[in-house]
């Protein structure tokens, strides 16, 4: 009995001990707004001594290809979902940071946490994010100046967030993250009440606000298929703005606001963690265990599986991954593609499927394995360029409380191109740099990958983040731009988007992080 007293009495100084060093986290990085200009992120122990840039200004390299098709039901912004489109392709039209003179300014969202983990763009140009703390969650409506709020509408908070387990909470994709933006400017969610949501930007004298225009409560369709633990983690329109959404415990559902008519299947013991992409004929989507092609009946709207492919999956959930699964959202090519990674042992390979509803044969067109064996894994959509995709490696990765103090993923970013006519699939370039987490895009009007990268050589324990540019065609990396140093800057999963302005907005920890090329007078 003494000896569990001992313990138990070790617990609560060890949970004391937490409590006084958030508090002392809180009161330290706190600042209050000032002249109505939002807090920026302190920079961070070791700032002043690591380099604020490396390499040099880019010269641009326009990529030559046709963008994603253009969808009727999401804003024309080329910023309307976490992953740009409805393809997922992760490539934006419009250009990004140069390395010109580059500036940096911050959005702290709070006294703790406060993680823009998705940034989409309205037909003004004005920025609307979702923002998770462990506390709270919201929508914003920022200005891209100076990030100031110029709305906010909360959102019910998750369960996972009344746990108070930091990789319950960190590994939750539900509540509203995977939203996007429609014709109208409207942010369109599910949040953590499974009520799908559809928000409008409303002008009230000389400001705006956001206000819920339309509600429809999705909670016990999800119920009746698999209790009340299931979350739904991600909303698509099709092109007949019926809206799609998934769950995590492997629903697949579709909602059609014309006629009221909703209808579902469930996958048999698989999860579904990521979002998912759709066109024309149907919605793709990867489970922990294999690929889908999931078409629709157009008079009942009753979604089915036209296809399924299984992938090699790892053992065991590796570090930098939330399932043995894949970790990819599916990524769109031309009118006949779609590719995933998957998560197999010892080493990831790049998958290349054809997506046709009703294609006979053989659908995998090409396979490559990437990065080192043993250290190999994505938890992000891969960006696709025409036959080319990019995949960033997230092995590694823990809770963000785990990887601070120097401590690194593997890291590495490689292009692969595939060619259906050789069945081939090859690594063109490989670089070494440290992305952990962030979901990475590409410029096609300037040529550049941007990744978030860690830097381990900055010593003395410091982490120091940059915002990174890699030559597309090369993959040799062209500059790098310090954000900031210490845990408020880690990533933990959310994307780098590109604005209309040509700069790079980055979700961290602590808020927004926006990059760009200052003009000197």
């Amino acid at each position: 009995m003494n000896r569990y007293k001992k313990y138990l009495k070790r617990l609560l100084i060890l949970f004391a001990s937490l409590v006084l060093l958030i508090i002392a986290f809180l009161i330290y990085n706190y600042r209050p707004y000032s002249s109505g200009n939002p807090p920026a992120i302190p920079k961070g122990r070791g700032y002043d001594k690591v380099r604020s840039c490396k390499g040099s200004p880019a010269n641009p390299r326009p990529i030559s290809i046709n963008g994603s098709p253009y969808h009727p039901y999401l804003a024309c912004t080329n910023s309307a979902t976490m992953h740009v489109d409805a393809y997922a392709s992760g490539a934006h039209p419009r250009g990004g940071p140069l390395g010109i003179h580059p500036n940096v300014i911050s959005y702290a969202h709070g006294a703790f946490g406060g993680e823009c983990a998705c940034v989409a763009f309205d037909s003004k140009g004005n920025i609307v994010a979702v923002f998770g703390s462990f506390n709270e969650f919201a929508l914003l409506l920022l200005s891209p100046y100076n990030l100031k709020t110029l709305a906010k509408i909360s959102l019910p908070g998750r369960k996972s967030n009344r746990s108070l387990n930091i990789r319950r909470i960190m590994n939750d994709t539900s509540g509203g993250a995977y939203f996007f933006l429609d014709n109208k400017d409207r942010a369109v969610l599910v949040d953590a009440n499974q009520d799908l949501k559809i928000i409008a930007q409303v002008r009230q004298n000389d400001h705006v606000q956001f206000e819920i225009v339309q509600k429809y409560a999705l909670a016990d369709l999800l119920e009746r298929y698999n209790g009340p633990d299931d979350a739904i983690t991600a909303v698509l329109p099709d092109w007949e703005n019926r809206y799609w959404f998934v769950s995590r415990l492997g629903m697949i559902g579709v909602f059609n606001p014309n006629t009221g008519n909703t209808a579902a299947i469930c996958l048999d013991k698989e999860e579904i963690q990521n979002s998912f992409v759709i066109d024309r004929y149907g919605a793709y989507i990867v489970s922990d265990h294999a690929m889908y092609g999931i078409r629709i009946d157009s008079v009942t709207d009753q979604p089915s599986i036209a296809w399924r492919e299984t992938y090699e999956r790892a053992s065991l959930r590796k570090t930098g991954s939330l399932t043995p699964g894949s970790g990819t959202t599916p990524t769109l090519l031309g009118e006949k593609y779609v590719a995933i990674a998957d998560n197999a042992d010892p080493r990831i390979h790049i998958l290349v499927y054809r997506r046709e509803m009703d294609f006979s044969g053989n659908r995998l067109i090409c396979k490559a394995p990437v990065f080192e064996a043993g250290k190999s894994t994505t938890d992000n959509s891969l960006i696709g360029v025409g036959n080319s995709l990019i995949v960033e490696n997230n092995y590694g990765y823990d809770l963000f409380t785990n990887m601070q103090c120097g401590r690194t993923g593997a890291g590495g970013v490689a292009r692969v191109d595939f060619s259906e006519e050789t069945g081939k699939a090859e690594v063109v370039w490989c670089n070494p740099i440290i992305s952990q987490t962030t979901v990475p895009k590409v410029s096609l009007q300037n040529g550049l990958v941007y990744v978030y990268a860690k830097d381990p050589s900055a010593g003395r324990g410091i982490d120091a983040y940059y915002l990174s540019a890699i030559d597309f065609e090369t993959g040799e990396t062209q500059f790098e731009i310090l954000t900031g140093t210490g845990v408020s800057y880690d990533n933990n999963w959310a994307p780098i988007t590109l604005g209309p302005d040509n700069s790079a907005y980055i979700g961290v920890l602590r808020g927004l992080v926006k990059v760009f090329d200052r003009k000197l007078p």
